[in-house]
C-alpha cells in the first residue's frame, strides 16, 4: 500500500486524501502489530523472516503498480488478471511437486487452497478496481 501510493504520488501526480493516509497507516500498524515485538507469531522475528517479508512487501507493491500502468495503457483488468494467474500457476508448480505432504491433514490442504482463493479474489477485486479507475 505505501510504495503503491508513493509510487502513484510520483508517476501519476496523485494525491492520497485524509481518509486514504488514515487507511495506510492501518495496514502498517497491521504489520508492525503481526511482526513487531507483540508476539503476532509467538516470539521475534529473525532477519532472514523480516527479509522474506521486506520482499513480499516490495514484490506486491510492484505487482499492484504494475496492473495501474497496464490499466492507464489500456488493458483490461480481466486480461491482466488471467496473465498474473496464469504465471502464478506456472511458477507454483514445481515448489507444489517438491512439498512435503506427509502426515498433511485435509484441513491442512483446504485452508492454504482457501486463502489462495482469497488472495486470487482480492487481485481481481484490485484489478477491477484500477480498471475502473
Amino acid at each position: 500500500v505505501i510504495l503503491v501510493s508513493l509510487l502513484c504520488h510520483f508517476f501519476y501526480n496523485e494525491r492520497l486524501t485524509p481518509g486514504q493516509w488514515g487507511s495506510v497507516a492501518l495496514v502498517f500498524a497491521g504489520l508492525v502489530t503481526m511482526a513487531g515485538p507483540f508476539g503476532g507469531g509467538g516470539g521475534g522475528v529473525s532477519l532472514t523472516g523480516f527479509g522474506f517479508a521486506v520482499c513480499a512487501m516490495l514484490c506486491f507493491g510492484a505487482s499492484v503498480f504494475s496492473v495501474r500502468v497496464a490499466a492507464v495503457g489500456g488493458l483490461s483488468a480481466a486480461s491482466g488478471f488471467i496473465a498474473r494467474t496464469i504465471c502464478m500457476g506456472v511458477v507454483g508448480v514445481l515448489p507444489l511437486l517438491c512439498a512435503d505432504w506427509s502426515g498433511v491433514t485435509p484441513l491442512g490442504v483446504a485452508l492454504p487452497m482457501l486463502c489462495g482463493l482469497l488472495q486470487a479474489s482480492g487481485v481481481y477485486a484490485i484489478n477491477e478496481g484500477l480498471g475502473a479507475g
